[in-house]
C-alpha cells in the first residue's frame, strides 16, 4: 500500500509557505514580493517590499492551490492603484503599495501584463463568467499588450524579468524576448476564452 501523505518535511514547507503567502497579501490588496515587516525577515536581506505585478500573480496561483483568498483583493488592488495605469494601460516594473511608482522607475517588464491576466484565468477557470467582475482590468491590460505592439516587436524598450538593464530590448533591432512574447500571448489568448475579442488573438498569434 501506498502512503500518499505529505511526508514531515513537506507538511513543515507547505505550513511555512502559506504563512509566507499570507503575510505578503496586505490589508489594502497589495501583495508584495516579500513583507519586510515580519519578525522572520532577515536583517541582512534586500528590501523586497514592493509590488511586482508577475511576482504577486504568482503568488495568487499558489495562494489558489492552498485555498488563500487573497486575488481578488489584488485584482481590485491593481485596477485602482498603480500611477497611470488607467491612462497609459502599461504597468511598470514594481509598486509601492499605495501603488506609486517603485524602485524599478519607468522600466517596462511587458511579462507582467501577460502573466496577470493568466492568474485571473487561473483563478476563475471553473467558472469564466464570474472573471468578468474584472472585464475592465482584463480589457486594459490586453488592450494595453496589443496597442505597444508593431507586428513584429514592441515598440517601446523592455527590460527582461531579471532586471538586467544592459539587456534590454530596442525599437532600433527589432528585438524581443523570448519569454515576454510567450506571456504575453498566453495572457492574451486566455484573455480572448474570457471575453472573445478578435484584435488579442491575431496578435497573440503574431507574437507566436
Amino acid at each position: 500500500m501506498i502512503d500518499d501523505k505529505p511526508s514531515l518535511k513537506i507538511q513543515k514547507l507547505i505550513k511555512t509557505s502559506r504563512e509566507v503567502i499570507k503575510d505578503s497579501a496586505l490589508g489594502n490588496g497589495a501583495i508584495v514580493a516579500a513583507n519586510t515587516d515580519k519578525p522572520y525577515y532577515p536583517r541582512e536581506a534586500s528590501n523586497y517590499r514592493w509590488v511586482w505585478p508577475r511576482d504577486a500573480s504568482f503568488i495568487c496561483v499558489a495562494a489558489d492551490y492552498l485555498d488563500i483568498p487573497i486575488q481578488r483583493p489584488f485584482f481590485k488592488w491593481l485596477y485602482e492603484k498603480p500611477v497611470d495605469f488607467k491612462r497609459e494601460k502599461l504597468l511598470y516594473t514594481n509598486y509601492a503599495t499605495n501603488g506609486r511608482i517603485g524602485s524599478m522607475g519607468k522600466a517596462i517588464q511587458i511579462d507582467q501584463m501577460g502573466t496577470v491576466l493568466w492568474a485571473i484565468y487561473f483563478h476563475y477557470k471553473e467558472n469564466l463568467k464570474e472573471a468578468l467582475e474584472f472585464k475592465d482590468l482584463i480589457e486594459r491590460l490586453a488592450n494595453g499588450i496589443c496597442a505597444i505592439w508593431n507586428k513584429r516587436h514592441f515598440s517601446v524598450h523592455t527590460v527582461d524579468l531579471w532586471e538586467e538593464y544592459h539587456r534590454h530590448t530596442s525599437v532600433t533591432m527589432e528585438n524581443n524576448f523570448t519569454y515576454s512574447l510567450a506571456a504575453c500571448a498566453k495572457g492574451l489568448f486566455l484573455a480572448n476564452e474570457i471575453i472573445p475579442n478578435f484584435l488579442w488573438k491575431k496578435t497573440a498569434l503574431e507574437m507566436r
